[in-house]
């Protein structure tokens, strides 16, 4: 496993996501020595943390992640978005502030769900920029812990050239698709909050060797099969702490 990002200067550090944390704990034991397969039975996990800018109003979610060559003999099989929102506290229904919003406003501000919409940034062959739609989520207004998404289609878009790359953009709307900007609503961990730490945002990429080898986790495949290959429930296993762990 590995944590990849930008130099920082003497005496910074940036702390290794949740992830990676926890899934080093779940698949190893005491000794450190690996006890179970990793999600889609990886040779390596790297997790390359965000260096988007700091805010920008325009587009208040934006990550830019930066992509150094992977392991040699190495091809990436699966790539992940892992984005932390935390606890929202939310206006009382009987205060002033409440009370002083438009029934529209009130309507959409305390519907159910919300939808978040994920696209990385596009460049055509005459340099023109535009938003290529990745992932929709429909989520609960007041759910709060980690969201993954499949970034794949992005990352085999950088792979053409590093120049593609121009990060990732989230954007989120109400259930009647009017957007939500305020940070304060949204309420996303971003790299540069002071609570940062383990909960900033982080790509994870796992890779397999290639050409491919007997892979030293297929005499316990069969008691994997409800950690399967491409799970895609597999990261709620680990942030639960609830990975398989077989004798």
């Amino acid at each position: 496993m590995g944590v990849e990002g930008v130099v920082l200067e003497l005496g910074q550090w940036r702390t290794p996501p949740d992830f990676m944390m926890r899934l080093y704990k779940s698949t190893t034991d005491e000794n450190g020595r690996s006890s179970v397969p990793p999600p889609f039975y990886a040779d390596s996990v790297l997790a390359f943390l965000d260096e988007g800018p700091k805010y920008d109003s325009v587009s208040p979610y934006a990550y830019f992640f930066n992509i150094t060559p992977f392991p040699q003999n190495t091809v990436p099989t699966q790539a992940e978005l892992h984005l932390y929102r935390e606890v929202q506290i939310d206006i009382e229904l009987g205060s002033s502030d409440f009370k002083s919003h438009s029934p529209l406003r009130r309507d959409t501000k305390y519907c159910s769900f919300i939808f978040l919409k994920l696209y990385f940034v596009k460049t055509d062959a005459e340099g023109k920029e535009s938003l290529e739609l990745i992932e929709i989520k429909r989520m609960f207004r007041h759910f709060y812990g980690w969201i993954v998404f499949n970034v794949n289609e992005a990352l085999n878009y950088w792979f053409q050239s590093n120049q593609n790359n121009k990060g990732l953009i989230l954007k989120v709307t109400n259930c009647d698709g009017t957007p939500i900007r305020g940070r304060d609503e949204v309420n996303f961990i971003q790299r540069n909050n002071s609570n940062a730490g383990r909960f900033q945002p982080s790509l994870i990429v796992y890779c397999r060797a290639w050409p491919p080898c007997t892979s030293r986790y297929h005499t316990v495949q069969t008691k994997a099969k409800e950690f399967a290959l491409n799970d895609p429930w597999h990261y709620n296993r680990v942030y639960m702490q609830d990975y398989l762990q077989f004798k």
